[in-house]
């Protein structure tokens, strides 16, 4: 079929479930399927999203092992850097590509879920990116924030607890991700900078890009 390209594994090698009585490659597998497939910011993205949710079916960790258990595949150098990019409690793939964008400028990596205690809401809010030591977060907003009425006013309270308590709140939508982010990186970096982190200490090892 017209854009159909197949893929053969040696049998000692897969690893197969039941799905609706149908085999099917498990969660892992297809993902270590994907090193040669993906790039690398879609291929972190689908770790994150093995590790994601309350109870995850696999750990970073799980990725690291599974990864490092490969060789002799196309892709194993990208599947070996996307385990030791993954992190839990990742919301979606725009969260994880806000956050490379982040760790390739060489800045220092937040915190992913990070729950703020101690501001005015019924609960504790969990910021998507965060550095709790300078009390910044960046939150990813979708389309989903801006065209559903009660989710947009639940945010703008959410944003105005958080400034209450000395939060900066940096807002990030999918064009300011565009052509590589550089004003988000800008803005980034400066509010950093602003809350006293420092590019030059020695205790900083910036990214190669």
């Amino acid at each position: 079929m017209v854009g159909i390209i197949g893929h053969e594994l040696r049998r000692e090698l897969m690893d197969v479930e039941f799905v609706d009585l149908l085999p099917a490659t498990s969660p892992l597998q297809t993902w270590l399927d994907l090193g040669a497939v993906l790039n690398r910011t879609d291929l972190v993205a689908a770790a994150d999203f093995l590790c994601a949710g309350k109870h995850p079916r696999y750990t970073p960790s799980d990725l690291v092992a599974a990864a490092a258990r490969v060789h002799g595949r196309r892709g194993v150098r990208a599947l070996r850097e996307a385990a030791s990019l993954a992190r839990t409690r990742v919301d979606s793939p725009k969260e994880t590509e806000t956050r490379l964008l982040i760790l390739d400028a060489g800045m220092p990596e937040p915190v992913v879920g990070f729950e703020v205690l101690g501001v005015n809401l019924p609960f504790n809010p969990h910021v998507d990116l965060s550095w709790p030591a300078y009390k910044i977060c960046v939150e990813y907003q979708g389309d989903l924030h801006r065209t559903d009425r009660r989710r947009f006013r639940s945010d703008t309270t959410r944003r105005e607890r958080l400034e209450q308590a000395k939060w900066r709140v940096i807002y990030v939508t999918d064009d300011d991700l565009s052509e590589g982010g550089q004003e988000l990186i800008h803005r980034i970096h400066t509010a950093l900078v602003e809350r006293g982190w420092n590019p030059s200490s020695p205790s900083f090892t910036p990214r190669e890009s």
